[in-house]
């Protein structure tokens, strides 16, 4: 499987900015590029992990498809994954913000 081009944002902030040491942490808006579907609408087809999980730098987030062709949606940093968007067996447009990662200081 190709690794997919996903886009990570810090965009807004969400709710309040957190600081610990006078430092930013910011919440990072999963979504995947339209270039990465194709120009195509894409299947959420299932997250590996619930609201509140603990996740890993790299790990796998969810798995969604467009085209005909599967696209592992990774964690770009380590954090814990505050909210889903988008539930499984749902159709999003491209650059749909499917979630947000709560990043956790030292994670990179």
């Amino acid at each position: 499987m190709k690794k997919p081009y996903i886009r990570f944002s810090t965009g807004k902030q969400i709710n309040s900015p957190r600081r610990k040491g006078g430092e930013y942490v910011p919440d990072l808006k999963l979504s995947v590029l339209p270039e990465e579907l194709g120009g195509e609408k894409g299947v959420l087809v299932k997250w590996n992990h619930e609201v509140g999980d603990w996740v890993r730098k790299n790990e796998e987030l969810a798995v969604c498809q467009a085209g005909g062709k599967e696209i592992s949606l990774k964690a770009p940093v380590q954090g814990v994954l505050q909210k889903i968007f988008i539930s499984a067996n749902t159709v999003f447009q491209p650059g749909t913000v499917l979630g947000i990662l709560r990043t956790v200081m030292g994670g990179t």
